[in-house]
């Protein structure tokens, strides 16, 4: 029982029938051409005064002012010292909201710069905080390639021939699982649980070297007329196989959050085809027979029922089952399963069904440090932990280093207090502290944070 080709690899007899979104392996092997991302999307931090320039200065009136050739000649005073601070990564010469020049310090995120305890001005250049994210050299990593550890996303298959993408790493007493479908991992019921999984998938050249999980179980689907729920399996993968993330250049990690699919609900997903899509849930509620095998007429269906579907038909495309759907904002919470499409719609398992099903959570945890990272001043200093995703309740451990190599335990809270000795002479070295948070399956999260100490 084979997925029927189309798309690139094939052709769909049917314009409006729906198909799992699977890759079957080709007779020959093709070469996948790479293709290198070319757009960068910096994000401005907001202004407090909105007020629109009628006539912008030039660079020719401002070089009149006597004023750029002074702005640069400040800039190169201070971005050496600047670039020392954790969470900043350049700085620039721009127009500030009153016309007049002003100093760009770009960063990482608002918290890194509120850490990095900013001038507001140098020498009476107004300094401007651009939250711009961490800067990249634009390769992109092909989804069909081999990676390890494995980002959420990239192709994965049975070596039976079946081909989708890696929906998310979840977890269960400690135990770490790579979630699809059952039709690229369990070959539609036909596989056994044990068996290899292939990263990459067989259809972009995986081999037998390449197995990344062992299938764990799958939920049976059914080709006699009754009515399933969810098309997904679970293959068990060591902890440091598979990123609970995708790429950087796709939405990241998801929160760990599940939400139900709600009409108009903007969403997105990366996948090993058509990698990064946007779209909208266009229907709720959803009974739909998809066809496994045949074209017209279908030798293999299967209905469907409470699933929800995405348009535009070009969110997906096969290869990109298995992929996991999250909303289109900022929390990136968990909404569906992909597992088939037609020329108009993609369908989805709705996650909260396919989750409970085999007992798991997403892996979408994180923690951020707050406190500061430069201390001048001898005193009590306190370090915070901000955790999203996961399952609570959590269990912290905090770890101290004067060299980023040996490293000790410090505390067990969700925050942690120092006293520092600080001044010119440097009475205490500058340090790293690290926050490792385990939730309640066992998913373990940490980050560093570099503190500098002294006056400098």
């Amino acid at each position: 029982m084979r997925a029927p080709r189309f798309g690139s690899i094939g052709r769909v007899l049917g314009r409006h029938k729906q198909y799992a979104r699977t890759v079957l392996q080709p007779r020959r092997s093709r070469r996948v051409d790479v293709f290198v991302l070319i757009a960068c999307v910096l994000a401005w931090a907001a202004c407090t005064d909105t007020r629109t320039l009628t006539s912008p200065p030039t660079t020719a009136s401002l070089q009149d002012e006597g004023g750029l050739s002074s702005a640069i000649k400040t800039q190169a005073s201070i971005t050496n010292d600047l670039l020392k601070r954790p969470g900043i990564v350049g700085t620039g010469i721009r127009i500030g909201p009153n016309g007049h020049l002003a100093l760009a310090v770009y960063a990482v995120s608002a918290k890194a710069a509120a850490a990095a305890t900013l001038p507001s001005q140098v020498d009476s250049l107004p300094v401007i905080v651009v939250v711009t994210g961490r800067f990249y050299a634009l390769n992109v990593f092909d989804p069909k390639t081999k990676e390890r550890p494995a980002p959420m996303g990239f192709s994965v298959g049975h070596p039976g021939g079946l081909t989708g993408s890696i929906g998310a790493r979840v977890v269960s007493a400690g135990h770490f699982y790579l979630l699809s479908c059952n039709h690229i991992l369990a070959l539609e019921n036909n596989a056994s649980v044990g068996d290899a999984e292939l990263q990459p998938g067989p259809a972009d050249g995986g081999v037998s070297t390449d197995s990344i999980a062992s299938l764990t179980d799958f939920q049976t689907i059914a080709f006699d007329g009754s009515t399933n729920t969810i098309d997904a399996a679970i293959a068990e993968v060591a902890d440091t196989s598979v990123l609970a993330a995708t790429p950087w250049y796709a939405y990241g990690a998801p929160s760990g959050n599940t939400v139900t699919a709600a009409l108009s609900q903007s969403v997105q997903k990366f996948g090993r085809t058509t990698a990064l899509t946007t779209g909208t849930v266009s229907e709720i509620n959803v009974t739909v027979d998809v066809c496994y095998s045949g074209d017209d007429p279908c030798t293999q269906l299967a209905r469907f029922s409470n699933q929800f579907a995405v348009t535009p038909g070009t969110f997906s495309r096969p290869g990109d089952s298995g992929s996991l759907i999250v909303t289109n904002n900022s929390n990136r919470d968990a909404v569906g399963l992909l597992f088939a499409g037609s020329d108009t719609r993609t369908l989805a398992n709705p996650i909260a069904t396919v989750l409970q099903r085999f007992g798991v959570g997403i892996v979408g945890l994180s923690v951020h440090i707050s406190g500061t990272a430069w201390i001048r001043f001898t005193g009590n200093y306190t370090w915070t932990t901000t955790v999203t995703g996961g399952t609570p309740p959590y269990t912290y451990t905090w770890f101290y280093s004067e060299d980023s190599t040996s490293w000790f335990g410090v505390g067990s809270a969700s925050s942690y207090t120092r006293h520092v000795t600080a001044s010119s002479q440097q009475n205490d070295p500058s340090f790293w502290l690290e926050a490792k948070v385990v939730d309640a399956r066992g998913a373990t999260t940490t980050q560093q944070l570099f503190v500098k100490v002294g006056n400098f």
